[in-house]
């Protein structure tokens, strides 16, 4: 910042205590925060970062999210833990293969040989059980249904969502008028709410964009369904991608690796009723009556938080080839 000139209004150069104010401050965001009392404020002004990045570095700055430097670059180092003490298992490399041990003085030993993670994690992978038939089928109903649900009702609930905030603000108004909250409590939810706020205008102005269709689907599933023949070719760094994007609580106890699929692709599994040898169909005649209700759930499930990070991890890996 100081050879490009930034400078404060004395035009001397920016000090680490002014640079802390400026992480701290929302206004970037959108919101005017008052510093004398504290109070938020919807700004007119247009936004420079997305409320994502601001609270981002919120948690930075609290320690929260701390980047760590690694001196090893083992494809599924921090990813197991011991099952024994939950400690992360740590690589080592003894005679041309890499082991993946508890170090941890006062736990049972327990290692295991990196082929063997592989071999459990592509077991899982390979456990969706998605064809070229049932992409087409699935993809086929959505559209069908899509073409009968009316667009607007998307925008309607985050314009309900919007009013909602707009009442709770008012009343936390109240409450510190009628001095059942303290002003420091008023001023920590007055924040969050616009945050919140800021957010869904964001999402609203992007829903077109974002709105399930036909084309969306198909691609979330081909994503899954080539998803196991891609780890098995990836290169180290893919592989570790995608066991973070698929996988959760993974641990060894005794040459024995425990995983589980990530909690998307679980609701996933649920809401589409094919994954994992699934023998019911969305496609089956008795559940057509509820061919509506199945595709509000695939509409809820992708439009998820932890979806759509998975799906846009998965696109960047897929896109890398």
């Amino acid at each position: 910042m100081n050879n490009r000139g930034l400078t404060n209004n004395q035009g001397q150069e920016i000090s680490k205590c002014c640079l802390e104010k400026f992480l701290d401050n929302p206004f970037y965001t959108g919101l005017i925060r008052i510093r004398t009392t504290g109070a938020c404020f919807q700004g007119i002004h247009e936004p420079l970062i997305p409320v994502a990045l601001f609270e981002t570095v919120q948690k930075i700055k609290s320690g929260k999210a701390v980047k760590k430097v690694t001196r090893h670059n083992h494809t599924y180092r921090c990813l197991f833990q011991c099952a024994h003490c939950g400690r992360s298992m740590i690589a080592e490399k003894h005679k041309g293969y890499v082991y993946y041990r508890c170090q941890a003085v006062d736990c049972p030993p327990n290692s295991i040989r990196e082929e063997k993670l592989e071999t459990a994690v592509e077991r899982l992978l390979r456990d969706i059980k998605l064809c070229d038939r049932d992409v087409a089928a699935i993809t086929d109903q959505v559209d069908q249904c899509l073409k009968e649900e009316d667009p607007a009702k998307l925008r309607r609930g985050r314009q309900l969502q919007l009013d909602n905030i707009d009442k709770r603000l008012d009343k936390l108004t109240d409450a510190l008028l009628d001095e059942l909250i303290d002003k420091e409590t008023f001023k920590q939810r007055q924040e969050t709410l616009l945050l919140d706020q800021i957010r869904l205008r964001r999402e609203l102005a992007e829903q077109p964009e974002k709105a399930l269709s036909a084309d969306i689907v198909r691609q979330f599933l081909e994503r899954l369904k080539n998803l196991a023949e891609h780890y098995v070719s990836a290169p180290p760094a893919e592989k570790r991608e995608i066991v973070e994007i698929t996988t959760s609580n993974r641990k060894v106890i005794n040459k024995t690796v425990y995983l589980e699929p990530s909690k998307w692709l679980t609701d996933t599994q649920q809401t589409l009723g094919v994954l994992y040898g699934a023998q019911s169909r969305p496609t089956s005649r008795t559940r057509h009556r509820d061919t509506k209700k199945n595709i509000k759930q695939i509409q809820e499930v992708l439009e998820s938080e932890e979806t759509r990070k998975a799906v846009s991890g998965l696109d960047k890996i897929f896109g890398q080839n």
